[in-house]
């Protein structure tokens, strides 16, 4: 081998070591770069404030609304795709829907808290989906509000359930109505569909007051599941709303009275009495005025029926009014269902 190529042998040596080490290093370069990269978060669509808007203290009844500015800070378009809130007290903006926000443009999207019937500490949620990309990637953002709603009137509890009653029991129930914003209120009555349902004032402060419910069961009461009113005065509510409940002991089952005149002075009725099949060993007796005669017509296993006859008074009175006792043993002691019965005497 001569000089010459012993010399050029070499060069073509170094220049391929270069050549590799150049793409050695290109390499290095790019796998560097790409673990640097996956270390960048992607970038985010984002609401501003965080998403919270903090509305202080209101009074119940307030409207209170919040603007939540969605911002697109992404190379692409986005649309807003969904809006769930959770509950019915917020009402979003749904005129968004399927609107587009452009890259580095920012939409405005407005979310009602209704605050009627809805009071104290709140923190309510509303979800807004978006898609980037025309399809792309699916994301979410939550906007909060937050604050406290002063109650203008509440009641405690908002329903009363007196369980089962039984006739001739007393049965009481204490409801507290409050304010956060009137002091000079207070109960003048109760109206509710069952005369054996009263009520009673129990103790009166500043923006509270307690009262009770008394229910005076008796054979007629039957049971129910219904609403009452509390009548206020002071107060721009007027009427509050109270579910009542019970279950009514009664074994058996009574039809009123049918009463017809007589044209000798003697009126005649029926009743029936009717055994629940719950209650098979049920017993009753019948007692009524010494004016008012209760005979049995028919007897079955599980109803009996009777005739009443009612004879004027002797004093002429035109109205013969009163009650035929049912008094049935449903343990160890009697109790009993009070029939009315009147007569208008010609």
């Amino acid at each position: 081998m001569t000089a010459a190529h012993s010399r050029s042998l070499v060069a073509s040596v170094a220049s391929a070591i270069a050549i590799a080490t150049h793409l050695v290093v290109l390499a290095g370069c790019e796998l560097a770069s790409k673990a640097v990269n996956t270390d960048i978060p992607p970038i985010e669509v984002f609401l501003e404030s965080e998403g919270i808007m903090e509305f202080g203290r209101v009074l119940e009844g307030t409207p209170v609304v919040g603007n939540f500015r969605l911002v697109n800070p992404t190379a692409d378009v986005i649309r807003i795709t969904g809006i769930a809130t959770e509950c019915g007290c917020l009402v979003p903006d749904q005129s968004v829907l399927s609107k587009t926000i452009d890259p580095g443009g920012s939409l405005e999207i407005s979310v009602e808290l209704v605050t009627a019937n809805n009071t104290g500490n709140l923190n309510k949620r509303v979800k807004f989906s978006y898609e980037i990309g025309h399809p792309g990637r699916i994301g979410e953002v939550v906007a909060v509000l937050k604050g406290y709603v002063a109650a203008s009137l509440s009641v405690n509890p908002v329903s009363i359930d007196f369980g089962l009653v039984h006739p001739g029991q007393t049965y009481m129930r204490t409801l507290v109505i409050s304010s956060e914003i009137y002091e000079n209120f207070s109960v003048t009555r109760v109206e509710s569909p069952y005369p054996q349902l009263d009520w009673k004032a129990l103790s009166k402060q500043p923006s509270r007051e307690e009262v009770s419910l008394v229910l005076a069961a008796d054979g007629n009461l039957g049971d129910a599941a219904s609403d009452l009113s509390l009548v206020l005065a002071g107060h721009p509510i007027s009427r509050l709303s109270i579910a009542v409940d019970w279950q009514h002991y009664a074994p058996i089952i009574t039809t009123p009275p049918a009463i017809r005149l007589s044209a000798k002075g003697v009126a005649l009725g029926r009743f029936s009495v009717t055994k629940k099949p719950e209650h098979g060993g049920i017993e009753w007796l019948i007692e009524s005025p010494s004016s008012v005669s209760v005979q049995q017509t028919e007897s079955t296993s599980t109803s009996s029926a009777y005739q009443i006859r009612i004879v004027r008074p002797l004093d002429g009175e035109e109205v013969s009014a009163g009650h035929i006792r049912i008094k049935f043993r449903p343990s160890d002691r009697f109790e009993e269902i009070r029939l009315p019965y009147a007569v208008r005497w010609e």
